[in-house]
């Protein structure tokens, strides 16, 4: 007769460890779903906002050029010089303190035909004379839109590629200090963007930036990709002076939004395992102690009751519910 009842309890308390398993794989899985669409998204707009940081600054070392540039082409003495050709003024002004303080590496002047009066290329962080690319020179031809401006307060800049790698150049009208025209030329001023420049860039952003020629098939102005489940690879177009995409700049941008999210995945389930074990504790004593400890009392009576010859004996179970109605009906029967 033992037997009899050893199964239920088993029954019970598989089915109770096996509901609470899965409703608490359903609950992990749904949470876990649901936390990583929602730090996965946080995550790409963390990563588009670092790109858009790259190319603002870009912009700002753009920016800061034509700063440069404004002060030398709205002047006095470019205005003249352009007309002149006083050699003291290139004497005076062009110096290698001059370019290592505007951190510049290319100066042009042309007057007001477009030709050429005077150009000057220094690596201002070595500070030796350079040649000028040939590349880079042929862009300012007779009808180069960089030398023709709608008006004099006009500026064009921006990014051209050579043989020495991308280049940013300002070129604007030169005026007089009043900034007031007729126009007698145009200056230019150009930087190479060079590992250094990109490495200062990186320090100010705080993340590793790589630049490469623009490559066809990239054609959106910010793009983010999965490298690795440690690591983004983000990438800004960059456009050249006439508005073609010329310059890829590239940043590996950290997971650690997704990283954070696994983190917390991972104390969810241990949280989930604890209110599951106390929730299956609570649940199982509560059957063994409603029913299945009754149903034992019950059969042991019955086993009582069907060896009593006397029959005075009858079944006996407290409670006010199925079971004990059950009693009653027993006793009823085996009365009669």
């Amino acid at each position: 007769m033992s037997q009899s009842y050893r199964p239920l309890r088993s029954l019970a308390f598989r089915l109770v460890m096996l509901s609470v398993v899965f409703l608490l794989l359903t609950v992990f899985i749904v949470t876990t779903v649901v936390l990583y669409k929602k730090f996965s998204a946080i995550e790409y707009e963390l990563a588009y906002e670092h790109m858009r940081r790259i190319e603002q600054a870009f912009l700002n070392v753009r920016d800061a050029l034509e700063v440069k540039s404004a002060d030398w082409a709205i002047w006095d003495d470019t205005y003249r010089y352009v007309v002149d050709l006083n050699p003291e003024y290139v004497s005076s002004n062009l110096t290698v303190s001059s370019f290592s303080n505007l951190q510049i590496n290319f100066v042009l002047l042309f007057d007001q035909n477009n030709n050429l009066v005077h150009k000057t290329s220094l690596d201002w962080k070595t500070k030796n004379q350079e040649s000028f690319p040939d590349d880079f020179l042929r862009i300012f031809g007779p009808e180069s839109p960089l030398l023709k401006f709608d008006s004099i307060d006009s500026v064009r800049s921006g990014v051209v590629m050579s043989s020495v790698g991308p280049i940013i150049l300002v070129s604007r009208p030169i005026l007089n200090s009043q900034a007031q025209g007729p126009s007698n030329g145009v200056l230019v001023f150009a930087k190479i963007l060079d590992q250094g420049t990109l490495d200062k860039m990186s320090r100010s952003l705080q993340l590793h930036l790589s630049m490469s020629p623009w490559a066809e098939g990239l054609n959106k102005e910010i793009t983010v990709d999965v490298l690795s489940k440690d690591k983004m690879l983000g990438r800004c177009l960059i456009y050249d002076v006439q508005g073609k995409p010329a310059l890829i700049l590239s940043a590996e941008i950290p997971r650690n939004i997704i990283r954070q999210a696994f983190y917390s995945a991972g104390w969810l389930f241990i949280l989930l395992m604890c209110v599951g074990l106390l929730f299956f504790l609570i649940t199982y004593h509560f059957i063994d102690r409603k029913f299945l400890r009754r149903l034992e009392f019950l059969t042991q009576q019955t086993e009582a009751v069907a060896k009593d010859d006397t029959g005075k004996l009858t079944l006996k179970l407290e409670g006010n519910d199925e079971l004990s109605r059950l009693v009653n009906l027993i006793n009823e029967v085996v009365t009669e």
